[in-house]
């Protein structure tokens, strides 16, 4: 005969668990995924977190902007102003067009600058004043967030316009100028959007790992030569990130509902017996008053599965009251509407008798008053 009165197979695939377990002997249940009703009520508390999350995350990278670009741009970059309680998302975008105006208009000043000092020192003719303006207007349509190599390249381009050798060629070099800031933006808008993509899938989630993955998306939107980022890293650091959360969840979960459900059916938990089963894989329960007998859930990472086992002590001639057994057995009958009440889908796939408490070592619980309840037991059997 086995110990062994139950296994909870971990199935991801449908969300939490299968369950094999005992009653009146050892009865299998397979547990499958999560309600949609408890999905819901966890999805919209989520979203508005995450909508407050993005506001939060897009005002710290715009005050950063802000303060990067008024370092090297002084007082042409208005200082950031604090933000509202209410209304950020809204206020942000105000931010950022402001933001973006003042920036391009600053930018696109010190490009020609540097063009300007550069068809001095070739002694070229000084360019019509509206090439010059046009030349302004659409550098100044840049977007901030764009590589510095992108910018060099589009200032040598405005040094070519500049010095074109006839009216036409000016022309012909400011319409490709044109095409220029918006394919550079357009490339700056994509990448934005992927980062804030993967961004979005990570705030579904919480947790060290997620705050990680966040953390270098940010260093990878915020790069200061704005190089294109390894897009294959990042959507596998994203994705592990994920995944690994995901599955702490449904340990953590598995391991709350499984602990709540035994207490309802009136089983007593060992302290920190969730934290205990989803961290170090071994928790323990048992019945009050039944202090010879417990039944000690582990998890074994190699089938996946969390396995019941009934104990006793070990070393101890006296043998666990079968009625004790038989009452952990008939528990489980209790454990699947308690179950289900926590939203886990649960079905009974077989039974049987011959189970038996093994003998450990380590007994997880007190039993200062075992000898006062087993001794009369005793002297009946030397009758």
């Amino acid at each position: 005969m086995s110990g062994q009165i139950g296994v909870i197979v971990l199935a991801p695939a449908v969300v939490p668990v299968a369950l094999l377990a005992a009653g009146a002997g050892t009865a299998g249940y397979a547990l499958g995924k999560l309600a949609d009703v408890a999905i819901e009520r966890e999805r919209r508390i989520r979203e508005a977190r995450i909508e407050q999350a993005r506001a939060t995350d897009r005002y710290r990278a715009l005050r950063d902007q802000v303060e990067r670009a008024r370092r090297q741009f002084g007082d042409a970059i208005g200082a950031l102003p604090e933000a509202p309680a209410d209304g950020l998302n809204a206020w942000v975008d105000a931010a950022e067009r402001r933001l973006a105006a003042e920036l391009g208009a600053a930018r696109s000043h010190k490009i020609m600058a540097a063009v300007r000092r550069a068809v001095t020192e070739l002694a070229a003719p000084t360019p019509a004043e509206d090439l010059e303006e046009s030349l302004r207007r659409v550098l100044a349509r840049l977007d901030p967030a764009a590589a510095d190599a992108d910018t060099r390249q589009l200032e040598a381009w405005a040094a070519q316009a500049l010095t074109a050798p006839s009216p036409a060629t000016a022309r012909r070099l400011l319409d490709d100028l044109r095409h220029s800031v918006d394919t550079v933006n357009r490339a700056v808008a994509r990448r934005r959007d992927r980062l804030a993509g993967l961004a979005a899938r990570l705030r579904e989630q919480t947790g060290p790992l997620i705050d990680a993955a966040l953390a270098l998306l940010e260093t990878a939107g915020e790069a200061p030569d704005r190089a294109t980022p390894d897009w294959a890293a990042l959507e596998a650091t994203v994705d592990d990130a994920i995944a690994r959360t995901r599955e702490a969840a449904v340990r953590d979960y598995t391991a709350w509902a499984l602990r709540e459900s035994l207490r309802e059916i009136g089983v007593e938990s060992e302290e920190d017996f969730a934290v205990l089963l989803a961290a170090d894989g071994m928790a323990h329960v048992r019945h009050p008053g039944r202090e010879d007998v417990a039944v000690r859930v582990r998890h074994r990472p190699e089938d996946g599965a969390l396995h019941f086992n009934l104990v006793a002590p070990h070393g101890d001639d006296v043998a666990p009251d079968p009625e004790a057994e038989r009452q952990w057995c008939a528990a489980f009958d209790a454990l699947v509407p308690a179950l289900a009440e926590r939203h886990i889908e649960v079905r009974v796939t077989h039974r049987r008798e011959d189970v038996e408490a093994q003998r450990v070592g380590v007994f997880p619980f007190e039993r200062r008053q075992r000898s006062r309840r087993t001794a009369p037991r005793e002297r009946k059997r030397e009758r």
